[in-house]
C-alpha cells in the first residue's frame, strides 16, 4: 500500500514537472524564438549599377611557397560605368554624391569607402554655416540665421549612404 503511495506522488510529481516546463517554455517563446530561429541575411540594398569588377589575387589551390599567385588581367577596353542613382545619391563606381539644396544654403557630400566628407557648402544670404563630424562615417552641416535652423545629416549607415534635411523653426 506503502509503495502504491510513493509511486503514486512520483508520477503527480513528475506530471507537474513537466506542465511546469511547458509553461515556462511556452511564456519565454517570444523571448527564445530570435535564439532559435535561423538568421536570415539581410536584403542587399545596393546601387543599381553594381562597382566595377577589380582585380584579385586568386589562391593557388595547393599552397607552397615557390608558386606564384595567379593574377586576373585587367581589361582596358572595357566602357566606363555611367552614373547611377541609389535614393537620391548618385553613385559613379566608386563614391556616391549628392548636392542639397536648402533654404540656409548649398551643399555637396561625397561618400567613398564608407567615409563621409563635406566637397562644399555655401550658406545662403542671412546664413552661418557649421559643420560637425562627430565620426569619420558622419557629417552635420548646420544653417543657421535668427529663427531658423537647416540641419543636414549625411551618413554612411547599414552598407548605403543616408542623409535627413531637418528645418527647425
Amino acid at each position: 500500500m506503502r509503495s502504491s503511495r510513493v509511486f503514486t506522488y512520483a508520477v503527480g510529481w513528475a506530471v507537474l514537472t513537466v506542465l511546469a516546463a511547458g509553461a515556462v517554455w511556452w511564456g519565454l517563446r517570444p523571448l527564445l524564438a530570435p535564439l532559435l530561429s535561423p538568421v536570415a541575411a539581410p536584403p542587399a540594398t545596393t546601387p543599381s549599377a553594381s562597382p566595377p569588377v577589380s582585380p584579385s589575387v586568386a589562391p593557388s589551390p595547393v599552397a607552397t611557397p615557390s608558386k606564384a599567385p595567379v593574377t586576373t588581367p585587367v581589361r582596358t577596353d572595357s566602357p566606363k560605368p555611367t552614373p547611377s542613382y541609389f535614393d537620391g545619391w548618385a553613385y559613379d563606381g566608386t563614391a556616391f554624391t549628392r548636392t542639397f539644396d536648402t533654404a540656409g544654403g548649398q551643399a555637396l557630400i561625397r561618400i567613398a569607402g564608407g567615409r563621409v566628407e563635406v566637397v562644399s557648402a555655401t550658406p545662403n544670404a542671412g546664413y552661418q554655416m557649421s559643420s560637425q563630424q562627430p565620426h569619420p562615417e558622419r557629417v552635420v552641416l548646420r544653417f543657421d540665421r535668427v529663427g531658423q535652423s537647416v540641419i543636414i545629416d549625411a551618413m554612411w549607415w547599414e552598407n548605403r549612404p543616408y542623409a535627413e534635411v531637418t528645418t527647425v523653426s
